[in-house]
């Protein structure tokens, strides 16, 4: 099997030699990750510039390719032919943190699994699996999830420069989740590992009967 291993936190970033490590026993594997961190980068798509890879190694000398693209133009690459193979699974990660509910718009992660999910088998669907920050044995199991609700609690923080010209950051405390039952940050609270399944149509189906009705 032909394995193409992304993240969005960087090509240094130790959690991507973690997975390329736990993947290896499943096929070959091939890696192509941004040459910085991407963090809450969102599904990019480089249109405006040209986009540069080039080879490297893992810190234990496994060989790779970092883009400076995002993690999305990564997998775009990969697929429209920069390797000379095509891909029969396409793994993003690891993060150190989770993503979930609304997160995953916001995730390079999740999103460099999107664009892989565009032209993956079913077609426009991915896992998203969330790991609990707790020792192996500590892990109760594993539970297939829906989306839960996230809580951000952003704020805008104002500041000025030496030239006295404003600048912003997007601050506040670090976002919580609501842990209802059946959803993965119910399941990450209680001990277990969650796999949600995502799609890429987003259409709210519901409304089309309704929107149906109005006079356009």
């Amino acid at each position: 099997m032909k394995i193409l291993v992304t993240n969005d936190d960087g090509i240094s970033h130790p959690g991507l030699l973690a997975l390329v490590n736990a993947v290896k026993p499943l096929g070959d594997v091939t890696v192509l990750a941004p040459d910085r961190n991407w963090s809450a980068s969102g599904h990019v798509k480089t249109l405006h510039r040209p986009l540069r890879v080039k080879a490297t190694q893992l810190p234990d000398g496994t060989p790779a390719h970092m883009s400076d693209g995002a993690p999305s133009d990564c997998i775009a690459l990969a697929l429209l032919g920069y390797f000379d193979h095509s891909f029969d699974l396409v793994v993003s990660g690891i993060n150190p943190y989770a993503n979930i509910g609304d997160d995953v718009t916001y995730s390079g992660t999740v999103t460099a699994a999107m664009e892989a999910a565009i032209g993956g088998l079913p077609r426009h669907t991915l896992l998203n699996v969330n790991i609990p920050y707790l020792p192996l044995e500590q892990i109760k199991g594993v539970q297939v999830t829906r989306l839960g609700l996230r809580v951000y609690r952003d704020e805008l923080v104002r500041r000025t420069d030496p030239q006295h010209n404003p600048y912003y950051w997007i601050g506040g405390e670090a976002p919580t989740g609501q842990p209802d039952e059946g959803t993965e940050v119910g399941a990450l609270q209680a001990g277990y590992v969650s796999v949600t399944p995502l799609q890429m149509d987003m259409t709210a189906h519901h409304l089309i009967p309704e929107l149906a009705t109005w006079q356009w």
